[in-house]
Formats: C-alpha cells, structure tokens, sequence
C-alpha cells in the first residue's frame, strides 16, 4: 500500500471516530444506550482494515440506528458512512472546506483562455466536516450536528425521543 493511500484511510479512520465521538455524547443526552463493535472494510486502493459501527438502541433494548462506515474512498468525498433506521437510511460524506469543485475554462475565438471558473458541486460547506447533502436538486450540505442528528434518527427510525418531543 502506497503511504498516501495509508495516510487517506487513516484519516478517515480519525474523522469517523471523532464523528463517532460525538454521537455518543448525543445518544447519552438522548437517553439511548449505544455499543460499538468492529467490523472490516476492503477497499481496492489500501486493502482491508478494521474500522468501529455503532449501533443505538432505546432504554428498553429496541434498536434505533445503525451507523456504519462504508469507504474511505469515495469520488468527491473523504469517506462515506450510512445511518441505517428501521425505515429509511441516509449516507453522510466527510467533505473538505468548499466541497468538491471543477474548474470550467472558457476560451476566446482565437483558443486562447480567458476565464477559469470554479464550479462547486455542493452549496454550504463552509468548513471541512461531516455533510448530508439534502437532495440532488438543492445540492445543499448541512454538516452533522446534534439537532440535525436527531431530525435524522427520527425520520430514519420513526422513534420519538423522549428529550424532544
């Protein structure tokens, strides 16, 4: 394995459990129990390694989510994990600042290059995070915080909190 390929998924294991990190906390102010266990990853690009899921579940044992990490690898993104409910699941993107970008140069009669312009694919990463890019029309990314973690869990799960309701 090249070395950037070994530092890329490092990260990614870094990112995923600084996320990880704070969907703890969260379930705690949720009252919701979570455990972790391990699982392994294959990708082509750095081979297999093992990562942490998480699962979240009531106080009484009904399990709400499931959070798992997909890929370090992934076109325009720095890794990809899915919060899986037992209605729906969504996938959340590690985006650097700005998001994933091409540059589009137009040119004169004569060939010769007269503007470049950076095309963003996605609007509203501010800041290099966790993203739910809210649907391909809009385009529009909201980084992973606790309210937008818990309208997740709900539209995933259909469980009621009782911190929120």
């Amino acid at each position: 394995m090249k070395e950037s390929a070994k530092e890329y998924r490092d990260f990614f294991i870094q990112e995923t459990g600084i996320l990880f990190s704070k969907i703890k906390k969260w379930s705690n102010n949720l009252q919701l129990d979570w455990k972790s266990s391990t699982i392994s990853i294959t990708e082509e690009t750095c081979g297999t390694y093992s990562i942490d899921k998480l699962i979240l579940q009531s106080e009484q044992g009904e399990k709400i989510a499931e959070i798992i990490p997909i890929a370090a690898f992934i076109l325009g993104a720095f890794g990809r994990i899915d919060i899986n409910g037992a209605f729906d699941s969504i996938t959340i993107l590690y985006l650097k600042k700005g998001g994933p970008s091409m540059e589009r140069t137009e040119y004169d009669m004569n060939n010769k290059p007269t503007i470049t312009r950076t095309h963003y694919f996605y609007k509203g990463i501010d800041e290099s995070d966790w993203y739910w890019i809210e649907n391909r029309v809009s385009r529009k990314g909201h980084k992973i915080d606790e309210e937008l973690f818990i309208d997740i869990l709900r539209d995933i799960s259909d469980y009621e909190f009782k911190c929120c309701a």
